[in-house]
């Protein structure tokens, strides 16, 4: 349930809707009688329209069924003691007791001993209650925990892992017999923040998310602490523990038919099918092009193209010069609000994670990029070059992919910094770069995500920028420009972020551009740095 029209588009992805539906006056009491031809004159572009069509259709059919079921429970409350005591009367009459079992409610104490028992199995068992601060202090390990917040007002990831740890095994013969639940965990996640308020609840809990609703059409299994601690105690455990199965429930669900029947809305269209076809072959004259590329906003939104590639071959006016100002269109139009925000909050952002985590840099090359940033006449470029590649120290990955055959693909600081920035001494090296982020790519069967090449002797000393989208490259201005025009195009084609430095675009996309979307992926040991970046 939604408080308020305003969060509802929100969450559908439409936030360029709000001021239009507050300026008319349209609330929660209206929403659902909006008809077709009302929307239409509310909603314009024909793109934007189609997918609110489609969304709104399916939303006020779940209304609708709530409202019935509203009723149904009510009608069942009003009239349950006079079914039942008629019920009573009808079966004292033995000629009447097999017409009463098949018309009748029959009361739980006349009921058959298996029928109430199989009511019973269906009723929820609930996590058995503790005290959190009465159970850490009756263990060493507990009292040391509440002994180091109390003085540092912050948990380190040494006693986080330990306070999982004496929760799950506080209510392991729970979990032993009973799946946790999304709720217990939540429960369990709740005690932890309420007990250590500067902690962040997705640090222990981060819930399933649907496959209609993740940006990788998988669905993602839910994870934290807490789970990731239940998970190995039960492995640990093996035969002896029932492990009960994950039924396949929603997160099998599967919504492409919606996303592929807004698309064929828009595609009725002669007017943007003509558009479509004219920016596929020509790219002059310029005014020209920019009108038809707005018109066609939402064909590239609703666009089925599975790697940035193929929607470059759908959209081939983005391999020329000017393809930036079109990327950057596209990115204004739905996140009016994110535009600048790179130039404008890259600083501050930057100063409050080193501040918080310089203390944990071990690696030797990140030293040496800390002394290039406090070395005299250093460039803005070259500041922002390393910047972006310290980041990647302070916050190391801690993912893996499976490439098969039993090999674990781990990654490392210095990929997650190659999978957004390489630097080529020469003007010659920017063709070795790509040439061999490809054959890398294909050898651990993955794809080469855009990213940005700097060119110069050395960082102190840069000369060139370039983004690079498979074999294609631009030019651009400056080294923060290049790297806001990647962040960009992951949106405007919907992409994914490169595996190694996943994390990394998450916490620029939520902490510096405040873009938050379903389908982001969630990292718990991001999360206290998410939090950090919210305070003034």
């Amino acid at each position: 349930m939604y408080a308020d029209v305003e969060s509802l588009l929100e969450d559908w992805g439409l936030p360029q809707l709000i001021e239009t539906f507050k300026n008319n006056d349209i609330d929660l009491s209206n929403f659902f009688l909006l008809e077709e031809s009302l929307i239409k004159e509310l909603i314009p572009s024909i793109g934007i329209r189609a997918k609110f069509l489609s969304l709104f259709k399916r939303a006020k059919e779940l209304e609708n069924s709530s409202i019935v079921v509203h009723e149904v429970v009510q009608a069942v409350d009003d009239e349950t003691s006079n079914l039942i005591q008629a019920n009573m009367e009808f079966e004292s009459n033995s000629e009447n007791r097999e017409r009463n079992e098949q018309y009748f409610i029959i009361p739980q104490q006349h009921r058959p001993a298996a029928e109430i028992g199989l009511e019973n199995m269906l009723k929820k068992i609930q996590l058995p209650e503790f005290d959190l601060k009465t159970l850490l202090c009756t263990s060493v390990f507990g009292s040391e925990i509440l002994e180091y917040y109390n003085k540092n007002k912050f948990l380190d990831m040494k006693r986080r892992n330990k306070l999982t740890e004496i929760i799950i095994k506080h209510v392991f013969d729970y979990v032993a017999k009973y799946r946790l639940t999304p709720e217990d965990y939540n429960v369990l996640a709740s005690k932890i923040i309420t007990l250590f308020p500067k902690e962040t609840a997705s640090t222990y809990y981060v819930p399933a998310i649907r496959k209609r609703d993740s940006i990788t059409r998988k669905p993602i299994l839910a994870r934290g602490k807490l789970v990731d601690k239940c998970r190995n105690l039960l492995h640990d455990c093996g035969p002896s523990v029932i492990i009960r199965k994950r039924k396949s429930s929603y997160l099998d669900e599967d919504d492409s038919y919606g996303h592929t029947k807004e698309r064929q809305i828009v595609l009725e269209s002669d007017e943007l099918k003509n558009d479509m076809i004219w920016l596929q072959n020509r790219h002059e004259p310029w005014d020209e092009v920019l009108t038809k590329w707005k018109n066609t906003y939402g064909l590239r939104k609703l666009s089925t193209a599975a790697t940035v590639r193929e929607f470059f071959e759908e959209w081939p006016i983005l391999k020329k010069d000017n393809s930036e100002v079109l990327i950057n269109l596209d990115f204004e139009r739905e996140y009016p609000q994110s535009t600048l925000k790179l130039i404008l909050d890259w600083e501050s952002a930057f100063q409050k994670i080193f501040e918080y985590k310089s203390l944990t840099i071990k690696d030797k090359f990140c030293e040496e990029l800390i002394t290039l940033l406090n070395s005299e006449g250093i460039t803005e470029d070259s500041t922002f070059a390393a910047q972006i590649s310290i980041l990647a120290y302070l916050v190391p990955p801690k993912g893996k992919i499976n490439l098969g055959s039993k090999n674990l693909w781990k990654f490392s600081s210095a990929e997650a910094v190659n999978s957004i920035i390489c630097h080529a001494k020469i003007p010659g090296d920017v063709d070795e770069i790509i040439r061999k982020n490809k054959e890398t790519a294909a050898i651990k069967k993955q794809t080469v995500q855009p990213y940005m090449i700097v060119e110069g002797p050395s960082l102190k000393q840069l000369n060139n920028f370039y983004i690079v989208v498979d074999e294609l490259r631009y030019q651009t201005k400056s080294a923060k420009q290049a790297f806001d025009n990647v962040f960009k195009l992951f949106f405007v084609t919907n992409a994914k972020y490169p595996a190694p430095a996943e994390h990394i675009y998450l916490i620029i996309q939520k902490g510096i551009y405040h873009i938050n979307t379903r389908q982001d992926n969630i990292i718990p040991y991001i999360m206290d740095i998410l939090e950090l970046l919210k305070k003034d």
